[in-house]
C-alpha cells in the first residue's frame, strides 16, 4: 500500500530487496538440518556419557573398596584387603623440615602379599612416607609397627636387617664399580669367613640369576658407567631383589626407564 509513495527506482530496489529475503530463505532452510544433525549429535554424546556413568559408579567403588578403615584421606592410599595382620604399619605420622610440614596425621597398613599405589600430586609427601618406612628418615611423631610391634627404624641398616629394601627414585650407585660389585656392595659373600677373599665367583653367579627376569643381557663384570640411566636403574632394582625383602618399598622407579624396560 505503500509503494506508489516511492519513485521507480526506489520501487526495484526494494523488489530487488525481496528477492534477495527469498534467495536467502532456502539457506535458513538448509542450515536447518544442520543444526538438526548437531542436536543427534548431541543426543548421541549424551547415551555415551551415560554409558560411562556406569563406569565412573564402579571406579568409584572399586576405589573405595582398597581404602582400608582408619586411614586418613590425607595418606591416599589404594590397598586391597587382606585377612592376614599387617606386615608394617604407620600410626598418625608427621614429618617437619624446619617450618615446612612434609606428613601430617598420615596413617596406613601395608599386609603380606599386596601390592598398593601411593597417588598424590608433587610435593604432596609420598617420598618422605616411604623414606620414613625404609629408615631414611625418621618421623617427627607417630609411630610405626612392624609385624604388630613397635620399632624405631633408625637407619638403613637397621630396615635391611628387618627385611626392607628401598628402592630410591634418585640413582644410588658407584660408577666405578661392575654390576656385580654394586649389586652386593657391603654384603659381600666372603671365602674362609667374615675376614675372607670376596668370593666373586658368587657374585657373578647371583647376579646373572638376577638380570635375566629384569631383561638386562650385560655381564656381571660390566661397569655400571657404561649403562644408560635406564640401565641403572635397573641394576638397583635387581640390588633391591637380592635382599630377598619381606617389603620391597619403589619410589617411581619407572622414571628414568624407557617403555621397553618398564614392561
Amino acid at each position: 500500500s505503500i509503494l506508489p509513495h516511492f519513485s521507480n527506482n526506489s520501487k526495484r530496489r526494494i523488489v530487488n530487496w525481496k528477492s534477495v529475503i527469498v534467495n536467502w530463505n532456502p539457506e535458513i532452510v538448509n542450515w536447518n538440518p544442520g543444526i538438526a544433525s548437531w542436536k543427534s549429535g548431541i543426543a548421541n554424546w549424551k547415551s555415551e556419557i551415560a554409558n560411562w556413568n556406569p563406569e565412573i559408579a564402579n571406579w568409584s567403588s572399586f576405589g573405595r573398596s582398597f581404602v582400608r578403615p582408619g586411614s586418613t584421606p590425607t595418606s591416599d592410599f589404594l590397598m586391597a584387603e587382606s585377612p592376614n595382620a599387617p606386615l608394617i604399619e604407620a600410626r598418625g605420622i608427621h614429618k617437619r623440615f624446619l617450618a615446612v610440614r612434609a606428613l601430617d596425621d598420615v596413617s596406613a597398613s601395608f599386609f603380606p602379599g599386596e601390592v598398593v599405589a601411593v597417588m598424590g600430586e608433587n610435593g604432596a609427601g609420598k617420598s618422605t612416607l616411604m623414606k620414613c618406612l625404609a629408615g631414611v628418615h625418621q618421623p617427627t611423631e607417630g609411630h610405626i609397627l612392624w609385624e604388630g610391634q613397635p620399632i624405631r627404624i633408625d637407619n638403613v641398616r637397621r630396615a635391611e636387617s628387618l627385611g626392607i629394601a628401598f628402592i630410591h627414585q634418585e640413582l644410588n650407585l658407584a660408577d666405578n664399580l661392575s654390576i656385580g660389585a654394586n649389586i652386593f656392595l657391603g654384603r659381600e659373600p666372603r671365602i674362609g669367613g667374615p675376614l675372607g677373599w670376596i668370593d666373586k665367583k658368587t657374585i657373578r653367579e647371583k647376579t646373572r640369576q638376577l638380570l635375566k627376569p629384569l631383561g638386562l643381557d650385560h655381564s656381571p663384570e660390566t661397569p655400571v658407567s657404561d649403562l644408560s640411566i635406564g640401565q641403572q636403574q635397573m641394576v638397583e632394582i635387581a640390588k633391591a631383589m637380592s635382599q630377598n625383602a619381606k617389603l620391597l618399598i619403589m619410589d617411581e622407579p619407572p622414571s628414568s626407564v624407557t617403555l621397553h624396560e618398564n614392561k
